[in-house]
């Protein structure tokens, strides 16, 4: 391996660990998150009863995964992972591309960030309705479930 191929996967090896430990952190945090969510079952609804409860999608926990740190370093990693990695890698070869590639990678580059940006925003709103529902409730209006 030539110096300059050594340099290269050097100035990749940050921002793989960072797109890692971002990932990481997003799969413990929703980890946590569902074991909040089970250790809050009332008991009966474990043992096979049929009380109500908060189904996964409409609880709290992910309400509060979509307002934490975990949904926006999700986005962060995504980011590193689909934009920086590959802008580093294109980078050393990008005066010698054609006038046509150079277009399509900013493209693509372009796509990518609207696509983790959008689901960014459809997640972030996670929870919401139930804390609504929750909140409507409890001042004793009526509610739209």
């Amino acid at each position: 391996m030539s110096r300059d191929e050594r340099c290269h996967v050097q100035v990749l090896a940050f921002p793989a660990a960072l797109v890692f430990a971002g990932l990481y952190y997003v799969e413990d945090g929703l980890i946590h998150r569902l074991s909040k969510y089970i250790e809050h079952l009332p008991l009966n609804v474990l043992m096979g009863k049929t009380p109500p409860f908060v189904p996964w999608d409409a609880s709290t926990e992910l309400g509060n995964y979509a307002r934490g740190i975990t949904l926006p370093m999700r986005v962060v990693a995504q980011l590193v992972a689909f934009v920086v990695v590959p802008t580093l890698l294109v980078s050393p070869v990008w005066s010698q591309l054609s006038n046509s590639m150079q277009w399509s990678q900013m493209a693509l580059a372009i796509t990518i960030v609207t696509v983790v940006l959008a689901g960014y925003f459809q997640r972030r709103d996670t929870g919401t309705s139930s804390e609504r529902r929750s909140a409507q409730r409890s001042k004793g209006e009526p509610t739209d479930a």
